[in-house]
């Protein structure tokens, strides 16, 4: 490929470690079978990867995409939710107009409640491997170990996002 370097990474693996790959195998049936193809001997470390550095990113098929899904990384951020917060969520998003009866708006703030906890959840029980929470709630301390992590960055630069007034806002 001229003019582009190429990398083989897995999640898990370093460079220089090798994976194996598989060969389906029809023999005859309406389904395959699974053979053991070759060892192919990765040249980058998955963790390392910054996929911004790069032109494209080929992921192939087979269980790749499942392979890497289950490598995701997730960061929640948990918000307070006031009762005017929620108000201007049910506005923003069609679910009430500004001019709702306040009684028919406050009848869907135990829903929104409920919605957003589910939602949580959710994420929680997910089963991510690679899951940062922030809160905010949580101590700031804790936040910005959370963000140092899930980036990769400084302290000092967590902590400056940290800061940002808009941060658990909508």
């Amino acid at each position: 490929m001229v003019g582009h370097e190429v990398h083989a990474v897995c999640p898990g693996k370093k460079a220089g470690e090798s994976v194996a790959t598989a060969i389906h195998d029809f023999e005859g049936h309406q389904t395959y079978s699974e053979k053991p193809g070759h060892n192919f001997t990765l040249n980058a470390t998955f963790a390392d990867v910054d996929e911004s550095q790069y032109d494209a990113l080929v992921i192939p098929g087979g269980r790749a995409p499942e392979y890497l899904r289950m490598n995701a990384r997730v960061l929640e951020i948990r918000c307070d939710y006031s009762d005017d917060y929620l108000i201007g969520h049910a506005r923003r998003v069609g679910l009430a107009g500004e001019h709702t009866p306040a009684d028919a708006v406050a009848s869907l703030l135990p829903t929104l409640r409920n919605d957003l906890a589910y939602e949580a959840d959710q994420i929680q029980n997910a089963g991510f491997d690679h899951i940062w929470r922030i809160s905010q709630s949580a101590d700031r301390l804790e936040n910005t170990a959370a963000i140092t992590s899930f980036l990769s960055v400084t302290t000092e630069q967590a902590d400056a996002i940290m800061s940002l007034d808009y941060l658990f806002t909508d």
